[in-house]
Order: C-alpha cells, then sequence, then structure tokens
C-alpha cells in the first residue's frame, strides 16, 4: 500500500462519521432527538454566559418546554444558587427568542459532567522539581541578612526564621 492510498483511505474514514451524522439528521423524524439534542446543548451554551463560572460548573439545562426552561443540578446548594439567577436566565432566553416565563430547577445526579468547568487538576510536585526548586530558592536566599533566611527542619520542610519582636502590650517570660 503506497502513502497515497494510505491518505486516501485516512480521508475516508475521518469522513465516514460526517456522512453519518449528515443522514441522522437528515433523516426526517430520526434526526429530530439528535437535533434537539443539539439544539439544546447550544441554548444551554449561550445561558451559561450569565452565570458565575463555580455555578455554571455544577447545572444543565435539561429541557425548554411549554415556557419552562428545566435545569438540573447536582446538589441543593447550586439548587438555591441557581434560583438566585432566575431573573437573568429568564431574561437572556427571551432575548434569545425564547418564550418562557418560569424556571425549574431539579437536583438529580448529573451523569454527564459538563465539560466547561473551569476546573484544573492538581498534580503533585515530582522529586526532581522539588530539587530544582529548592537550588534556586538556596540561590536566593545565599545574600540575603541572616534574619531572613531559610533553614532546613528536621522533617525537610523549608522554615523561615525571624527573630522574635518584644511588643509593648505583652509581658516577657
Amino acid at each position: 500500500m503506497s502513502s497515497s492510498d494510505s491518505s486516501k483511505s485516512g480521508s475516508k474514514r475521518s469522513a465516514e462519521p460526517q456522512l453519518a451524522l449528515k443522514a441522522l439528521l437528515d433523516g426526517g423524524a430520526a434526526g429530530d432527538p439528535l437535533r434537539r439534542a443539539l439544539w439544546l446543548d447550544a441554548v444551554d451554551q449561550r445561558l451559561r454566559t450569565c452565570l458565575p463560572l463555580p455555578l455554571a460548573a455544577h447545572v444543565q439545562l435539561a429541557n425548554v418546554d411549554r415556557g419552562r426552561l428545566v435545569y438540573l443540578v447536582d446538589a441543593a446548594a447550586w439548587h438555591a444558587k441557581l434560583r438566585m439567577h432566575e431573573r437573568q436566565l429568564l431574561d437572556l432566553a427571551r432575548s434569545l427568542g425564547l418564550q418562557v416565563n418560569t424556571l425549574i430547577v431539579r437536583v438529580e445526579r448529573l451523569t454527564v459532567a459538563p465539560n466547561h468547568t473551569g476546573q484544573r487538576q492538581i498534580v503533585p510536585m515530582s522529586a526532581s522539581s522539588r530539587r530544582a526548586l529548592e537550588a534556586a530558592l538556596a540561590l536566593l536566599t545565599k545574600d540575603q541578612p541572616e534574619d531572613q533566611q531559610y533553614s532546613q527542619t528536621a522533617s525537610g520542610r523549608q522554615s523561615r526564621h525571624r527573630p522574635s519582636k518584644h511588643y509593648p502590650n505583652q509581658s516577657s517570660d
């Protein structure tokens, strides 16, 4: 198989999902649920813009039906916080052309976490990174006065030695 053959088959493979999606969307009644899900996701993305990021990470638009915006939240605390933004959500939904007048909020476990949480996973520092950081810290503290320098404690952590200060309102023991 030549390299031109493999590139043709690769482009054919990438086109197959596109063709399947097009067939579903153009397929009449069979494409309606998929089209509705894509529409709900687009509306959800637009409505999230009026919510604070911490709240937006815990809510998901479930439905727009008979004048109601139906949201799912993953805890009662988020239910209360979403209620505080009811007016902004309804106003924004109306500005998008939706005829809604009620916000319904249900507390349920979200099975699919929204991918726009804005949270990053904390990765622990590697041993080599820790050694490099300690070496850089040693270079920086080399020129500081002794009362400002760091010293190694018994646990291996860095601590700052500061001279004890006598405050006028304190008695010395």
